[in-house]
């Protein structure tokens, strides 16, 4: 009774030797294989138009609904107790099929009590709710217990707070260089930013971090000489953790030439370095060759000290 589209036709090779035979068999077996697999899901039946003669229990079949009606019109039927048996919802609460159970859904009533329960939220091990099933509530209701800490943010420096400073020199007190160092010192202004954590004595030029972090640096010194003669600009950067000062970085620049190349100076920019609250920084200065003047003259104003503190 059971028919449908053709799941498996044979393939006839034009040239079947005997070299390629037992692939060609491996081939067919494979797809009659695959066309039984698929038999068990495609399975269709012939939609008949008088009842079958001598039908046997649990026989399937197709009625046209016209010809031959086995009570609830065309559709699939199964033969069980004696009686064709509707596979599909026949509409209006009537008499159904759930496989070998028949009748009103609503007088099923231990299965109907099931169907109208509410799933026990212990139940739902795996899957995903679509959205309209989640009550904005659901979420709102757990906001205290995701709030966090500082300790429990492992990349916390990435998100850490960050404070400036920068001062220049006063355009007019002026500082000249000698053949050894110096600290550059007593010819600032007032410093142009301080957010917080820095202390700033212009009097000896001494920069304090007031918290532990990271600090960077930008240092610009510029140089001003009369002498005619060629300057090289020497500066480094100091540091007294606690056991006096010593030299973390230095660097020099041929910074004029004559008098006619009488500008010039040096930079360091962006120098890092790990800070405890306490720590000092100095910037100290000397020339080779010939003095020049910082702060004062045609580079006033053009020197400062810039610094940023990562805590």
């Amino acid at each position: 009774m059971a028919t449908g589209n053709r799941l498996y036709s044979p393939s006839y090779p034009q040239n079947l030797t005997p070299e390629v035979l037992p692939q060609y068999i491996f081939e067919e077996l494979n797809r009659i294989s695959q066309a039984l697999e698929q038999s068990r899901y495609n399975q269709t039946y012939d939609s008949l138009s008088v009842e079958p003669e001598r039908p046997i229990e649990g026989l399937q079949v197709t009625a046209d609904g016209t010809n031959w009606d086995p009570g609830n019109g065309a559709g699939p039927y199964q033969y069980i107790g004696g009686s064709w048996v509707a596979m599909f919802d026949t509409g209006g609460g009537g008499s159904t099929s759930w496989g070998s159970i028949t009748g009103t859904l609503s007088d099923q009533t231990d299965l109907q009590t099931e169907l109208d329960a509410t799933e026990d939220a212990s139940n739902l091990t795996s899957g995903t709710l679509a959205d309209a099933r989640v009550a904005q509530s659901n979420v709102t209701q757990h906001q205290t217990a995701l709030s966090i800490t500082e300790s429990q943010i492992s990349d916390l420096q990435a998100y850490s707070v960050i404070d400036f400073f920068q001062v220049e020199d006063d355009g007019s007190t002026g500082q000249t260089t000698t053949g050894t160092y110096v600290d550059l010192a007593g010819m600032w202004a007032t410093p142009s930013l301080n957010t917080g954590n820095f202390s700033w004595n212009g009097t000896t030029g001494v920069l304090t971090a007031d918290a532990t972090g990271t600090l960077e640096l930008d240092v610009h010194i510029m140089t001003t000489q009369t002498a005619n003669n060629r300057l090289q600009l020497d500066f480094d950067v100091q540091i007294d953790t606690g056991g006096g000062y010593s030299t973390v970085l230095e660097t020099n620049n041929y910074s004029s030439r004559n008098n006619t190349q009488s500008e010039g100076g040096g930079y360091i920019p962006g120098y890092k370095v790990a800070v405890t609250s306490g720590d000092n920084i100095k910037i100290r200065i000397k020339d080779t060759g010939v003095a020049a003047s910082v702060g004062t003259g045609a580079v006033a104003g053009n020197t400062y000290i810039s610094a940023k503190l990562y805590t």
